[in-house]
């Protein structure tokens, strides 16, 4: 793809991003959408460069602490009730046996 401009889904491969997530920057007026008729919306190179070029490192997927998430998930079970472990279980067996 080495054009100008994108329409939504030609933008969110082009981003590596889902189509949903073009609209939700669209909304959130981190992109800007040029309307070209009443069906045909696109989205430009340009800005879509510009936009991923200045999103911040939170933006951006960290590799995962192993010894990090295995405290906070150790935390997070500990504050856990018979009911939410219960329910937990019921909703992971919905379609399969334990």
């Amino acid at each position: 793809m080495n054009k100008k401009g994108y329409r939504a889904k030609e933008a969110a491969k082009y981003m590596g991003v889902a189509l949903s997530t073009i609209w939700l920057f669209a909304n959130q007026k981190k992109l800007h959408p040029v309307k070209v008729s009443d069906r045909v919306t696109i989205f430009l190179k340009k800005d879509l460069d510009e936009f991923m070029e200045s999103r911040s490192t939170a933006d951006i997927e960290q590799p995962i602490d192993e010894e990090q998430t295995k405290v906070a998930v150790k935390e997070y079970l500990q504050k856990m009730t018979a009911a939410d472990i219960e329910e937990l279980l019921n909703d992971n067996a919905v379609g399969r046996k334990l």
